[in-house]
C-alpha cells in the first residue's frame, strides 16, 4: 500500500506569499497619501496626523510581525534549529477556537479518520 501525503508547510518553498506584500503595499501607500494629504490640506491636519499615527502604529505592529516571524521561520530553517515532522496523520482533531491550547488532559480525541477508512 503507497501512502500519499502532503507538505503542509515549507518556508523555503512556500516564502511567506503575495498578500502580505500586497498589503504592505497598501500600508505604504497610505503612509505617502497620508503625508501628501497633511500637506495640501491645512484644515484637516489634526485628524489626518492621528489617522496617520494609528496607521503606521498598526500596520508597522501587524506587517512587522507577519515579516518578523517569516524571517524567524528561514533564520531556524537555515540554522538546523527547527523540528522537521513526518508521519502519518492518526488522530486528526480540530482545535477549539474558544479554547486557548490544545485539548485538555483527559479529554478524549475523536478518531476522524478510522483506519478502516483508509485502505483501498
Amino acid at each position: 500500500m503507497q501512502v500519499s501525503w502532503i507538505t503542509l508547510y515549507d518556508v523555503s518553498r512556500d516564502g511567506i506569499g503575495i498578500i502580505p506584500w500586497f498589503l504592505a503595499l497598501i500600508w505604504i501607500a497610505g503612509i505617502i497619501g497620508g503625508g501628501i494629504f497633511i500637506k495640501r490640506s491645512p484644515n484637516a491636519r489634526l485628524f489626518v496626523s492621528l489617522w496617520m499615527f494609528f496607521w503606521l502604529a498598526a500596520g508597522g505592529l501587524g506587517y512587522g510581525n507577519v515579516f518578523y516571524q517569516y524571517a524567524a521561520n528561514r533564520r531556524a530553517l537555515k540554522e538546523g534549529s527547527c523540528e522537521i515532522t513526518e508521519g502519518s496523520i492518526t488522530k486528526l482533531h480540530r482545535q477549539n477556537p474558544t479554547k486557548k491550547g490544545d485539548i485538555a488532559e483527559g479529554e478524549e480525541v475523536p478518531d476522524l479518520f478510522p483506519a478502516t477508512s483508509m485502505q483501498p
